[in-house]
């Protein structure tokens, strides 16, 4: 490049700036930020090893200019600024920037209302949220309208009522504009509600359950038994969210890259309430460096959504305290961006692993490694893919998983799980084999459809697959395994086809690729329903050996909790409120399960 000589490179100035780099036709194509603009600007034609996007920006750069700023945080501000006026080719764009819905609440109002909003904060208003979708929105304002009775109507509307409108009729409202509630027991409804949204819900159950002893003390009989059915009505909310501490607001960022594209999610947790995920993809081939990518995606998203306390990603972020000083600064608060993982978050992070990877799965439909290129490089016609798999522990607890993979990618309607019965315990052989008879008898015109097999393994698990459909009459099934090579590495797996020959090398990348996803989603199926069974087992064990526990308590305790894992998460506190629980009860069932 011509215009970037060295005369150009040595008259940079070494103060913090912004650069812009622009193309033969003097647009924008790409605007960064650096502490020390003659470092940054010349490390793009001092090196060799650029990334690809790299190669192609430099290779298009006819011009560069430059913004000296006071500091790097300035420049960071002034950077984002800049690539959301002029959406630069090579720079990361969140095309979803639109602010997300929160709830409002006008709190100088003499009887304040609720409502859905977007946009940029009142100073008269208190936000609830945010939210990751409207429809959540407009369910939790439901409850609020049934659960207490606040309004949800305009101000202006509010104050041309002459009489109750309909809400009221139908018990959805306590009718404030027209004085049919008092003053101070409106407050209380709007203090509730307003604790509720906040996620205080211990708080909240403490002050109902007051003001219902109140009430019945008073021989209030009525307003008692409301005040039970709204403890009732948020206990059976709440139960399905209220997986961490009130006072915890987190995001938990996550990244994933796949063979043509990065993705980005964020979960978004609001005084201990999961508030949704907000999913975000880039092309890899713009963007191949997952710590580049993220660190310029936080910029941009940070300084124009209201972070919470507490930011946490796995993955490395390369300006962090520059980027935690300007939001913490715009904000007025105090953000802290952490890439440890505290072990009580590692749950909940395992789940939104894997809704990144179910995100990434679901993508594989829309790529090029398709079924027809499958089919092409086998040279067959199969309209789609079983692909089987065994897990057990130590030969216990042994269970199998067959996916299904067709045109339009992973269809997990069509996934199978199987708990092995008829086979001897380590029969990996003829676990398989019970599979594969159980999934085939299964499938419509199984004898004539055209199916590949997949089976995890080499010649002895393709000899024993292709037994039982030649048991089985089928005509029109073709089978390949894939096993682990040297090492047990991916990039050493083998596939063999129907005759047990090696074809791993006349096959392309993208089907070989393809059928290592299929593989590894299939192992992946298998395991965890092979936990959940042997999770399952050992709790039941572990329940049964204690005293004056028995099966109908047993069945009482799990389905109080929804579950196995819910128990296993339950506190003793949590415990001794199912009926019949004694707190020293409740102490031996959680010491028992967590032995």
């Amino acid at each position: 490049m011509q215009i970037m000589n060295k005369i150009f490179l040595d008259n940079l100035p070494s103060s913090p700036g912004v650069y812009k780099m622009l193309d033969i036709d003097k647009n924008i194509i790409y605007v960064g930020k650096a502490g020390n603009l003659k470092k940054r600007v010349s490390s793009y034609f001092m090196k060799s090893n650029h990334s690809v996007k790299n190669q192609r920006l430099i290779e298009k750069i006819r011009d560069i200019d430059y913004q000296i700023t006071s500091n790097e945080q300035d420049a960071l501000l002034l950077e984002n600024n800049l690539i959301k006026e002029y959406k630069p080719k090579y720079n990361i764009l969140l095309r979803d920037d639109k602010s997300y819905p929160y709830i409002y609440m006008n709190k100088n109002h003499e009887n304040p209302g609720f409502k859905f909003f977007r946009g940029k904060p009142s100073k008269n208003g208190q936000l609830f949220g945010p939210y990751t979708h409207v429809v959540n929105v407009r369910k939790i304002l439901s409850i609020l309208q049934k659960t207490f009775l606040v309004r949800l109507c305009e101000d202006s509307y509010y104050k041309s009522r002459s009489k109750p409108c309909l809400q009221y009729q139908i018990k959805r409202c306590s009718a404030p504009c027209v004085g049919l509630v008092n003053k101070n027991d409106y407050k209380k409804s709007v203090e509730s509600a307003t604790m509720f949204l906040k996620g205080e819900t211990l708080s909240l159950f403490n002050k109902l359950e007051k003001e219902m002893s109140l009430a019945s003390s008073t021989k209030n009989y009525e307003m008692a038994a409301k005040y039970r059915d709204n403890i009732k009505l948020i206990r059976d909310i709440t139960s399905h969210y209220s997986i961490f501490p009130e006072d915890k607001s987190i995001d938990f960022v996550l990244c994933l890259k796949s063979e043509t594209k990065i993705f980005v999610d964020i979960n978004i947790i609001r005084n201990g309430i999961n508030m949704g995920c907000k999913n975000f993809t880039f092309n890899k081939i713009d963007h191949s460096d997952i710590n580049e990518t993220l660190t310029s995606f936080f910029k941009q998203y940070y300084l124009t959504h209201v972070p919470p306390n507490l930011i946490i990603s796995k993955d490395k972020i390369l300006d962090k305290s520059n980027i935690e000083s300007v939001i913490n600064k715009k904000f007025k608060q105090k953000s802290k961006i952490l890439n440890r993982i505290d072990k009580k978050y590692v749950e909940f992070l395992n789940i939104s692993q894997t809704n990144i990877k179910n995100r990434s799965l679901k993508n594989t439909k829309k790529e090029n490694n398709s079924l027809d290129n499958i089919n092409t490089q086998l040279n067959i016609h199969s309209k789609f893919v079983l692909c089987f798999d065994v897990s057990h522990i130590s030969g216990s607890s042994t269970v199998g998983s067959a996916i299904y993979f067709d045109s339009e990618g992973f269809i997990k309607a069509n996934y199978r799980k199987y708990n092995i019965k008829n086979s001897k315990k380590s029969d990996d052989y003829g676990a398989l084999k019970e599979m594969i008879k159980r999934r085939l008898l299964r499938t419509d015109n199984y004898t004539d459809e055209h199916i590949l097999i997949i089976v995890d393994g080499g010649k002895g698990q393709i000899t024993q697959a292709r037994n039982i459909i030649k048991d089985l009459g089928c005509k029109n099934i073709f089978i390949i395994g894939i096993h682990k090579g040297l090492n047990r590495l991916t990039k050493h797996d083998r596939i063999l086809n129907n005759n047990n020959i090696d074809i791993s090398n006349d096959i392309n990348k993208e089907a070989f690729t393809l059928i290592q996803l299929i593989r590894d989603e299939a192992h992946r199926f298998a395991i965890l329903n092979q936990r959940k069974r042997h999770n399952k087992l050992m709790f039941n064990s572990k329940l049964d050996g204690i005293p004056g526990i028995g099966d109908e308590r047993k069945k009482t305790i799990i389905n109080h909790f929804g579950g196995i894992q819910g128990v296993l998460r339950a506190s003793i506190r949590e415990l001794k409120t199912i009926d019949g629980i004694s707190e020293k009860l409740a102490t031996t069932i959680y010491t028992s399960i967590h032995k």
